[in-house]
């Protein structure tokens, strides 16, 4: 188990009570600003044991409404769950109600709390958390100074999300429209993901995704995309898609997860070039290489607005995210691209997560017909 039992200057510590049974490791840290050596000593002594308190209360299952109330002002109602090794929980409120509030007690003491219903979950962190000592915890439930009402609440154990296949759409309902669905699926370091927001009713639904250490990789309300940064661990990410607290009636979403695979091909100035898009997100790079400077213009087949090029070459971009139906004709003022010698990559990418086929060509101004008179 990891955690910080103490921490402080180098002074008497006074009596400290150990949360837990086990190896403590003791770290004695220069300061990163000290020069030369620096004598210290230290003696640790047991000063007696202390039997840590039992935590009681009603039993709580995973994945389980559970309701109660605040009858009178003071109250705390306890539950108790048991765990046997590291466990990461996730705590859906389920009560629009910010008077009320929960905290969650364990072997090593207080992990969280005390955090309102109202600003437990819809895109607050505090919803998750990483228990890794086994044992009992104890949820607490009570109200803030004189405040009573009713409450309900779902623990979730994040190991039991249901399994998400890449690429498939899914399509669901919260019912109430104020709890979470969770999802997980495996992914590697360096993967590219998309995260299609297709639709969302009846109320604001925020989705987020947490990476193999529960920290957030990316959120945003649905239906809203999201495309984040190359993931940079393996392992499981755990899929969030949480109602508002405020929400009544149930809430319909929809969305597709994409694993994206991009491309990349050589192509030759003059010859037209066919491709396609075909998953959100998705980039596909064309290289090629100029002997020496010379005159070209993009030559545009495809008559779709959502479809963008770039051009970067030896002294950057060149062109950044022309449409398709903005490349040749009237709709552009000057279409000739001077270009230097040297290795250059055009890109294909669209707008609004866009998929469809294109054609190209990039033609040499320098081999153009002559005209007769």
């Amino acid at each position: 188990m990891v955690g910080r039992a103490y921490s402080g200057n180098f002074a008497n510590s006074g009596t400290l009570t150990l949360p837990l049974a086990g190896t403590y490791t003791l770290l004695l840290e220069g300061n990163v600003s000290a020069n030369g050596a620096a004598a210290y000593t230290f003696n640790v002594t047991s000063q007696g044991h202390v039997a840590p308190p039992v935590l009681t209360g009603s039993g709580i299952a995973f994945d389980t409404t559970t309701s109660g109330a605040i009858s009178v002002a003071g109250e705390i109602d306890d539950y108790v769950f048991t765990i046997t090794g590291p466990t990461r929980i996730y705590i859906d409120s389920l009560t629009n109600n910010g008077l009320l509030s929960w905290r969650l007690v364990g072997p090593r003491g207080t992990e969280r709390g005390p955090v309102s219903f109202t600003n437990t979950d819809y895109g607050n962190t505090n919803a998750h958390l990483d228990l890794t000592a086994p044992g009992t915890y104890q949820l607490q439930v009570s109200g803030s100074a004189s405040a009573t009402g009713s409450y309900s609440l779902r623990l979730l154990d994040l190991a039991d999300a249901v399994p998400l296949v890449l690429g498939t759409l899914v399509s669901a309902t919260l019912t109430p429209g104020n709890a979470t669905h969770v999802y997980r699926f495996e992914a590697s370091a360096g993967d590219r993901l998309y995260l299609d927001g297709l639709s969302a009713s009846s109320g604001n639904i925020y989705w987020r995704l947490l990476d193999s250490r529960g920290s957030v990789v990316a959120g945003t309300t649905l239906p809203s995309d999201m495309a984040p940064a190359p993931l940079d661990r393996s392992g499981t990410y755990t899929l969030l898609i949480e109602g508002f607290v405020q929400n009544s009636a149930p809430s319909n979403y929809s969305f597709n997860v994409v694993r994206v695979v991009d491309t990349t091909e050589a192509i030759s100035i003059g010859t037209q070039v066919d491709g396609a898009l075909t998953q959100p997100g998705q980039t596909n790079s064309f290289t090629f290489t100029l002997a020496e400077a010379g005159h070209f213009a993009f030559d545009s087949l495809t008559n779709n607005s959502q479809l963008l090029w770039t051009l970067t070459g030896p002294r950057g971009t060149e062109v950044l995210n022309r449409g398709f139906t903005s490349s040749d004709g009237n709709s552009v003022s000057n279409p000739v691209l001077s270009l230097v010698g040297g290795a250059y990559t055009l890109t294909v990418t669209s707008v609004n997560a866009a998929i469809g086929s294109y054609s190209f060509r990039l033609l040499d101004l320098s081999a153009a017909a002559s005209a007769s008179s």
